[in-house]
Parts: structure tokens; sequence; C-alpha cells
């Protein structure tokens, strides 16, 4: 088993856009161009998030769904304001293999039981999007990184491991600084049977031996989602 590459594209409205520590987005391409990069540079799977959908109270963007899903061949995570079971069939079947949630998530485990339950866990990515900067280790946020849960990653893990197949722990702090990765993170998980993917701060050239080698050692890391260094650098 090899570390999957994810390209984590974030989106608004009809454009591509980055922020840094998920504040100041702008624009940086439209979806044609950033599937096409990222497929150019080796992404094997897409991570595609509209994080004003939940932020706002907002549908989720089926428009981009639909386009990025009629011109990439490549596994499509889809997630932002997805709060219904019949959001998430709509994602399914506008081509996403797997939808995203974190706010749905914390907010209601029914909801994610029931996506389980119609479509499978594989179908679910759970959301952990923390903050290593804070007086709690590692604290979970919602509402993209507005609103705190007062509760630790791992401790959010162990409450939820049940309902979702795999998390995708994405690093508020290291957001689009591109300083490196929270490896440290991983150690702090203490359910090691699901699988755990890290987003925030990557790049691949720079970062890869360390990640490697942390791959290694630590199993359920699963892979890695990268915006700056596939779409910016």
């Amino acid at each position: 088993m090899s570390l999957r590459k994810i390209c984590k594209i974030e989106i608004k409205n009809d454009q591509v856009v980055k922020g840094i520590q998920f504040e100041g987005v702008k624009k940086i391409c439209s979806i044609n161009d950033a599937i096409q990069i990222a497929t150019d540079k080796g992404a094997e799977e897409i991570f595609l998030i509209d994080n004003t959908k939940s932020l706002f109270g907002l549908e989720p963007n089926f428009p981009m769904l639909l386009k990025a899903a009629k011109i990439s061949s490549l596994p499509i995570t889809f997630g932002g304001g997805i709060k219904t079971l019949d959001h998430a069939m709509k994602s399914y079947s506008m081509g996403a293999s797997r939808v995203y949630i974190n706010t749905a998530l914390a907010k209601n485990h029914k909801l994610a039981a029931e996506i389980a339950y119609r479509c499978g866990r594989q179908s679910l990515s759970g959301g952990i999007e923390y903050r290593s900067d804070v007086s709690i280790s590692n604290e979970c946020f919602t509402e993209s990184g507005r609103e705190p849960l007062n509760i630790s990653a791992n401790e959010r893990i162990n409450l939820e491991a049940n309902f979702v197949s795999e998390f995708i722990l994405s690093s508020i702090t290291n957001d689009g600084t591109m300083n490196g990765p929270d490896l440290d993170i991983l150690d702090s998980i203490e359910i090691k049977n699901i699988p755990l993917i890290l987003c925030g701060g990557i790049d691949i050239e720079r970062d890869q031996k360390r990640i490697s080698k942390k791959f290694e050692k630590c199993k359920h890391f699963s892979g890695y989602a990268a915006s700056s260094y596939f779409l910016i650098k």
C-alpha cells in the first residue's frame, strides 16, 4: 500500500480559491485549470470543498462538483454545506466518490449513520479541522474554522470513528503556509484502525522524506492532501 496523493481544491462560487489559515481567500484559477494542473503533478484523488457553504448555511456547491466530475477521471471527495441525506445522495449521483462532513458530523451523528446505512461507511470522510496553537491541544473547530468545539482531535475521533471510513485532519494553523505538515498529530490519535489523511502546510518535494518515514512507522497514516503545492507553487 502506498500513500494517497490528494489535491485539495478549495472553491467559492465558480472559482478556485486559496487562503491562509482558512482566511483571506483569493481567486487562483478555474476548476478546469486546477484539475489539469493537479493531474499533471501526479494527484491521484481530488478533495473538492467550498468552506463558505457550511459557514453561511448555504446549499452545497453542486454546479462545481458537476463541472469537476465531467472533466476529471480522478475520484472526488466532495464537501461543504452537506447537511442532509439528500445532499449526500445528490453528491454521489453527480460523481462524488465520497462526501466530506465536518460541521454536520459534529452536530449530528444521525446524519453520518444514515449516509453509512444507505451507501456504506466507505462513502463518507470525516472532517477534523483543528488548531495546534490554542490552549486545548489540537482543538477541533467547525464552520470553516470559526467555531471551537472545546474538544481535541483525538477525543473527537474516539467519538466518531464508527460513523466514517477515514478522517481528513486539516491543520488550520498550517493551512496555506507551506511550512510543513503536522506529523505529530498522528501520534496523538489513540485509535489505530481508521485511515488518517493529513492536510495543511505540505510541500511535497521538500517534505516527501519526512512523510515517507512517518508512513513506515504509522500504519493508519493513509495519505496527504495539498492545495498550495499543486495549484500555486
